[in-house]
């Protein structure tokens, strides 16, 4: 019933067709068309609505000492639901090595690091896909003997990870 899209988004025109703007969820349906002098008269066209995967991942950063466990949660919506990869610094996590240091739990939205080593430093990307795109978010691990408890304004931090090491940006000194 068109009555309960009651917006400024949905339009029926002088010879009957529907043009809407500002697709959302709330849109996806059936929509049937009657004939006005014959009612046994229809047609009906399912819309699908396709939206673009939102990702979050926490923690932003944390700090690990060598031989201990790291864990990064990626939250994920999008119609339809994303496939969710994991990738260490751009590159696909090689996950199916017998004796894998890396667990992928709940659908992948959960990435496990077993037994880190200073190797496992590194930015720690979720990325969601569907047919509405991709989208990505980065986790960074830091394995040092001295970890540093994670403060809130070290979010705000940017880090650089290089083969020699790891470079990190003060936001207010850039």
């Amino acid at each position: 019933d068109l009555a309960l899209l009651a917006e400024d988004d949905v339009r029926v025109f002088a010879d009957g067709s529907l043009y809407l703007t500002k697709i959302q969820l709330l849109h996806a349906g059936n929509y049937t068309c009657h004939a006005q002098r014959n009612t046994d008269i229809m047609q009906t066209h399912v819309l699908t609505v396709h939206t673009i995967p939102e990702v979050k991942v926490t923690p932003k950063i944390q700090s690990r000492r060598p031989g201990e466990e790291a864990s990064m949660f990626c939250h994920v919506i999008g119609e339809p639901f994303p496939k969710v990869e994991w990738l260490k610094n751009d590159e696909p996590l090689k996950l199916n090595i017998a004796g894998n240091k890396y667990m992928l739990i709940g659908n992948g939205t959960e990435l496990r690091l077993h037994n880190i080593a200073y190797a496992d430093t590194g930015a720690y990307m979720c990325q969601a896909t569907n047919v509405g795109g991709v989208t990505r978010d980065i986790s960074s691990l830091i394995v040092q003997e001295e970890p540093t408890p994670t403060a809130p304004n070290e979010e705000r931090r940017f880090f650089a990870f290089h083969d020699w090491g790891v470079s990190v940006y003060e936001p207010n000194a850039c």
